[in-house]
Parts: C-alpha cells; structure tokens; sequence
C-alpha cells in the first residue's frame, strides 16, 4: 500500500493483523505490529487486545502478558474485553 501511494492507517493494519494472529502467526503478527507503529500509527485497545487474544489461542501466556505490560508503555488502558481474553487463557492452562 505504501508503494502505491495510500496511506494507510491502524483500520487497515487492524485487519491485517487480525489476519495474522486468527491464522496463529503471532511472530509475524508482533513484527507488524512493531513495523507499523515505526511508521507512525498509533496502536490503541483493540490492536492490543488482538495481539493478547493470539497468544492466548497458543498458549504463549508469556507473550500475552508481555504485550499486556506494552499498553502502558503506548499510554492505552486496557477494558473490560482485555482483561476477559486474559482470564480466559490464565485459565485454560490450569
């Protein structure tokens, strides 16, 4: 998309990287992620909370509560959808 000159925004990087973590590619997920906000767009709750739902489906509680800890680092609280994703995978590895 940059190529052919749109400008893209955290919709369309929200979808792609949906895409990723759905298809459970979440190293490739985590490096878009980081590539898109070096290129200025700002992550908010959703797009942290797709990553913390993706590592939750494989079982990476590590990397959820990692990627948990950045939301404060990028100033976004976390809602009700969050902490939900979290209890899930907090439970279902007993």
């Amino acid at each position: 998309m940059i190529k052919t000159g749109y400008e893209t925004d955290i919709i369309i990087y929200g979808v792609l990287l949906n895409g990723l973590c759905k298809n459970g590619l979440m190293v490739d997920a985590l490096k878009f992620f980081f590539q898109a906000v070096y290129r200025g767009v700002k992550p908010n709750v959703y797009t942290f909370n797709m990553l913390i739902d993706g590592c939750c489906r494989l079982k990476r509680l590590r990397d959820a509560v990692k990627v948990y800890i950045q939301m404060g680092i990028y100033n976004i609280k976390p809602d009700l959808v969050t902490y939900t994703v979290l209890i899930k995978g907090i439970s279902e590895l007993g």
